[in-house]
């Protein structure tokens, strides 16, 4: 005997006879509504034969034998041994062969009280138990696959067969979604094919904000704030062997602050000098410009002209002349020193004697500088966001010195109301184009607020072309020169992208440093790794480089 044909009936109905008429008028009809092959002894006994054979044929051609529970039910005798039948059918209730549905409160025997019930004896609650009673009986009634009964096209088959063997479907498609990802994970096919990740290198530094390179050595700067003299760190490391080991790096970063004592400033910036490869610059919060002169592996403090009580924002070095440096203060001050850091003058202070500038103008003492970038035959700046809002001789914009910072010329208006963040060149020759990275502060977050220019400085005013805009934060910006110029941008949210600097709409996507999606968001820099591939990348307080290796590194890098 098949399945589908194993019984006759899907359910048997007992019950008492003072209950016939609710049986008869609201329990069968919906029943059979929702599909149910019904037996009940009005309908289906034979006649002529004995009562209790009628029941025993019932009970064992029916899937399952719903027993309407009432004080009646209870002191009839033949319901009695319908029920006693059924235990002999189904001893330990393990194929639920016995449904019981309490419609009038009574204390059923304790063979049924052991059993989970069917509560109908709240008149509002009748439907939705009995939906849930249907549902458990038809849990257990075979459906034909559709692409067997022709079916193919029935929607209401198809979802007949799927709602009754849901739980099988399931189960099916979780070893078939195992198998699959065990299969792809050991033949490394996609999407788990190796491919290029951010790996991280040797460096845990979580207060690391800036990143700069000087021949095969790496440094890393950051801040101490938490930290007081006598720390190890502060806030300073360098490596030797391209990031996979890291040493703390002492130097002259400690200063007294009144009412704290103690205390040591921060690495905002780095500067190199190309004509000198061992010559390094490091811009610092509150004890002024630091020098090495062994590509960072020992520092002193420069200057002689109380530089360490200013707040520095930039440093720049000439490109042919590594004694030629140039550092800009948060609150105003742009400072000038031809031999190496150890004499100053400041330029946005005309003194007597300073040479007459005729059309070029002079910098004031409320400039907000943003961007500082010592380019072949020029010095450029960027104004950032004023400090007085009121203040008309410095409008926004960048602009271009040839004399080294004595008179100056405005290139590009910035659109009145830019913050120049980063300002970049491709080469260090006359001529070259400058990239800059703005943020427009008249805009609201989310808007775009943040751009890539490319700028031709040669002309007055520059021409400007947009290479990219983004919504968020971008912290970091590097140029790589080459027969195919490229930019490369990180925000702080770990995104990562590139882009030529000859086609604005060539810009590509990098992965991205997932654990910087976790609040807070990530002090982001760029240094030139080694050769002519993408560079390294500092995000929060770790460094990384783009390599090809195993796919859950993209997860976790």
């Amino acid at each position: 005997m098949s399945e589908s044909s194993e019984y006759l009936y899907d359910v048997f109905i007992s019950y008492s006879q003072p209950e016939r008429q609710w049986v008869e008028e609201w329990l069968v009809p919906r029943l059979e509504q929702a599909g149910l092959r019904v037996a009940v002894d009005y309908l289906d006994f034979t006649v002529g034969m004995p009562r209790i054979d009628n029941i025993e044929r019932a009970v064992v051609h029916s899937r399952r034998t719903i027993v309407v529970m009432t004080p009646d039910w209870l002191e009839s005798e033949w319901n009695a041994f319908e029920a006693l039948l059924l235990r002999t059918t189904d001893p330990a209730a393990r194929q639920r062969k016995l449904l019981p549905v309490l419609l009038i409160p009574c204390e059923p025997p304790d063979v049924i009280a052991a059993l989970e019930t069917v509560d109908l004896t709240v008149e509002r609650h009748w439907e939705k138990q009995l939906g849930r009673l249907t549902r458990d009986i038809l849990d257990v009634i075979p459906v034909p696959p559709p692409w067997k009964g022709g079916g193919v096209r029935d929607f209401a088959q198809w979802k007949r067969w799927v709602r009754r063997y849901r739980r099988d479907l399931r189960r099916g498609a979780v070893a078939l979604c195992a198998a699959w990802l065990a299969g792809s994970l050991t033949l490394q096919i996609p999407p788990f094919q190796p491919r290029q990740v951010w790996t991280s290198l040797g460096l845990h530094a979580p207060h690391a904000t800036e990143l700069v390179r000087t021949g095969d050595v790496l440094l890393a700067g950051g801040e101490n704030v938490e930290f007081g003299c006598d720390h190890l760190e502060q806030g300073l490391w360098r490596s030797v062997d391209g990031g996979v080991t890291w040493q703390p790096v002492h130097a002259p970063l400690c200063f007294e602050r009144p009412g704290q004592g103690q205390v040591l400033a921060n690495i905002v910036g780095f500067a190199l000098a190309d004509a000198q490869p061992m010559r390094v610059y490091a811009a610092t919060s509150d004890v002024g410009l630091l020098r090495s002169d062994d590509a960072g592996q020992t520092w002193y403090r420069t200057g002689d002209t109380g530089l360490e009580s200013l707040q520095l924002v930039a440093v720049a070095v000439g490109p042919d002349d590594a004694d030629r440096v140039f550092v800009a203060a948060q609150a105003g001050g742009i400072y000038r020193s031809i031999d190496g850091g150890q004499h100053w003058r400041r330029l946005d202070q005309r003194g007597a004697g300073a040479p007459a500038c005729g059309s070029g103008r002079v910098l004031t003492r409320t400039m907000s500088v943003g961007a500082l970038l010592a380019a072949p035959g020029k010095l450029l700046i960027g104004t950032g966001y004023p400090l007085d809002l009121t203040d008309a001789h410095v409008p926004a914009g960048l602009y271009a010195s040839a004399d080294g910072g004595e008179c100056w010329e405005q290139v590009d208006d910035g659109g009145g109301h830019y913050q120049y963040v980063r300002v970049a060149q491709l080469a260090a020759a006359p001529g070259q184009p400058v990239l800059a990275l703005i943020r427009d502060w008249w805009k609201e977050p989310g808007s775009g607020t943040w751009g890539l220019w490319r700028l031709d400085v040669s002309s007055s005013p520059a021409r400007r072309e947009l290479l990219w805009a983004h919504d968020h934060t971008v912290g970091a910006l590097l140029v790589q020169d080459g027969t195919q110029p490229r930019w490369y941008a990180a925000t702080d949210l770990g995104e990562a992208v590139r882009g030529s600097v000859d086609v604005p709409a060539q810009v590509e996507r990098l992965p991205r440093i997932t654990r910087c999606l976790l609040p807070p968001a990530c002090d982001v820099a760029l240094a030139p790794d080694v050769g002519a591939g993408p560079p390294m990348l500092l995000a929060g307080g770790r460094v990384f480089a783009l390599k090809h290796g195993p796919w859950w590194r993209r997860v976790w890098p």
